[in-house]
């Protein structure tokens, strides 16, 4: 678990900054937008569809979240076994052996699956395909606007995060296989067997990228599974790994955030990590971000991971920073989630005279706290659309704006 409560530009940085004559760019200096307070501590890590956060809640419940403000927009219930997976007007959410399709409007159902075995990982969906494993080893397509069947397949073991790249499907799995297959047929068209379980892929270019449970980062062919290179570390690799046109950027728990060549898995560079990294980096234009156990979210230059700031407070995320916008280094924006249930929005703030700043003792503004306990009514989650279609007025009570303050001015 990782805190933030402030912000705190490292020393060190702005001195090698002030020497250099062309500094290397940062998504420092960034300001608070807002907080909030959910109704109840979080479950899972939220999702976002950069409008709104989809977060789940203790108690089985679901909220939705204006990004522009962190007012609440509605809260059902709702159980989900993991992150919900959005897709334009409609939320997928996994429990147990069902798949619930809910309107993102509302949070009311609209359609639902339900399989022979338990779900076992998020449900993926990319441009109309809804693919769901399940941890008998079958894999499953579907259409995503009205969950008609496409085509199953049964892999070796269970299906882990599958990762779609054009006409393809990359489908990791418990016992260390991995599958591609044609995503339009489900026909497998190759199969790899690593030492280790598989993390999350990364597909880029004519390769995938991924780490596994016998200290390796590997660099598959897309075509015929051929292992192009592999890298050894000291531990596990974690999380999905960074993927740009010069490198690939991933974390092992020795530790150690390291960068290596694209083509040829030559190391670039390797940094040590101040602490235990909970997942993989998160890349913020040409920084990138690594949550890990201490209270204090590090950020590394991509092109030399020299340390380009930090995030730093006492309280502890619940999940990795949310993304909202992230390509551009003077518009970034960015949510956490503290334990507590509390969200702080970061965005690019003016630039400021390069000096020292000093950590703050709390988020400038006041803390915006929806009325909800008790009082907002809970929507039921499984009881269809009713009534209620697309971009309908919300249901529920709508929350006003007058406890969100803007700090009057980014620091």
């Amino acid at each position: 678990m990782v805190g933030a409560t402030c912000l705190v530009l490292g020393v060190a940085t702005l001195a090698a900054q002030t020497e250099s004559e062309t500094p290397t760019p940062s998504i420092f200096p960034l300001g608070p937008e807002w907080v909030s307070m959910l109704p109840a501590p979080p479950a899972l890590a939220p999702t976002t569809d950069g409008s709104y956060l989809y977060v789940p809640l203790r108690n089985g419940l679901l909220a939705a979240v204006f990004v522009g403000d962190g007012v609440l927009q509605w809260i059902v219930e709702q159980a989900s076994d993991f992150r919900p997976t959005v897709a334009g007007q409609s939320l997928f959410v996994a429990e147990g052996s069902q798949v619930r399709a809910l309107w993102a409007a509302s949070g009311t159902e609209r359609w639902r699956l339900d399989f022979h075995a338990p779900v076992s990982s998020p449900v993926l969906w990319r441009e109309g395909w809804l693919i769901v494993g399940l941890e008998n080893g079958d894999l499953l397509a579907y259409d995503g606007r009205d969950g008609r069947p496409l085509w199953s397949q049964r892999l070796a073991a269970t299906a882990l995060s599958p990762t779609i790249d054009g006409d393809r499907l990359f489908a990791p799995q418990a016992d260390g296989h991995v599958a591609a297959l044609d995503l339009i047929t489900g026909d497998l068209i190759w199969e790899r067997q690593l030492g280790g379980t598989p993390a999350p892929i990364s597909a880029f270019g004519d390769r995938v990228y991924l780490g596994t449970t016998d200290n390796f980062l590997y660099a598959i062919d897309r075509i015929d599974g051929r292992i192009r290179w592999r890298w050894r570390t000291g531990a596990d690799v974690i999380g999905a790994p960074v993927v740009t046109d010069e490198a690939v950027y991933f974390v092992s728990l020795d530790n150690q955030l390291r960068a290596l060549a694209l083509r040829t898995g030559v190391q670039l560079w390797k940094r040590d990590l101040p602490t235990r990294p909970v997942g993989g980096p998160i890349q913020l234009a040409h920084v990138l971000l690594m949550p890990g156990r201490a209270p204090t979210l590090h950020a590394f230059y991509l092109d030399t991971g020299e340390p380009a700031g930090q995030i730093g407070g006492s309280t502890e995320l619940a999940a990795p920073p949310i993304v909202i916008r992230g390509d551009r280094m003077d518009d970034v924006e960015f949510v956490l989630l503290t334990g507590e249930g509390e969200l702080q929005a970061y965005a690019s703030a003016e630039p400021s005279p390069l000096v020292a700043l000093a950590a703050l003792g709390s988020t400038p503004g006041r803390r915006f706290v929806p009325p909800l306990i008790p009082g907002l009514p809970t929507l039921p989650g499984h009881a269809g659309p009713a009534r209620l279609a697309p971009l309908d007025p919300l249901p529920g009570t709508l929350l006003g704006l007058g406890g969100v303050v803007r700090a009057p001015a980014p620091y």
